[in-house]
């Protein structure tokens, strides 16, 4: 029904790699791109196991997918939001501070994900730990649930 309250699943493939500086990027992949490389190693560690080679470190799964749970915004949510973020330039003409818009949406709608420190432990999804993601990835995060909620132009000449 349209009032009942949804949710939704946003995934995100993407590997770490330790640069020669000694930082770790997170590259993301497209969904294509990530499930593809993701097949390639999950063969490559399939062959190695069935020939009976030893499986070093290295040969360990890298592409790695953050699920993330995502409520749609609803009108109340997005006057709300959007009523905050007003502001007036100084011709004295109403404007939207898009940084404080981007920021407030993404956290009343991203409400969870599959986030887990060091010992195995759950990281709750709360504003302190989306504010220290990395900021492409929170940039594809939202690309991915804008393209799940909005459609994109050849879905809508389908329906």
């Amino acid at each position: 029904m349209i009032l009942d309250s949804q949710q939704i699943e946003v995934k995100l493939f993407y590997e770490e790699k330790i640069s020669s500086g000694g930082v770790t990027r997170i590259i993301v992949y497209t969904d294509e791109d990530g499930k593809k490389k993701k097949e390639e190693q999950e063969k490559h560690l399939a062959d190695k196991k069935a020939s009976g080679e030893a499986i070093s470190p290295e040969d360990q799964l890298s592409i790695k997918t953050l699920t993330t749970q995502w409520k749609v915004i609803t009108w109340g949510d997005q006057t709300l939001i959007t009523g905050k973020c007003e502001k007036y330039n100084p011709a004295g003409i109403q404007d939207l501070d898009y940084i404080k818009y981007r920021d407030m949406r993404l956290k009343k709608s991203l409400v969870g994900w599959d986030i887990k420190n060091d010992k195995g432990q759950d990281i709750p999804c709360v504003e302190q730990y989306i504010d220290a993601l990395p900021s492409h990835v929170v940039a594809a995060l939202l690309d991915k649930y804008d393209q799940l909620v909005l459609g994109n132009d050849e879905e809508e000449t389908k329906n």
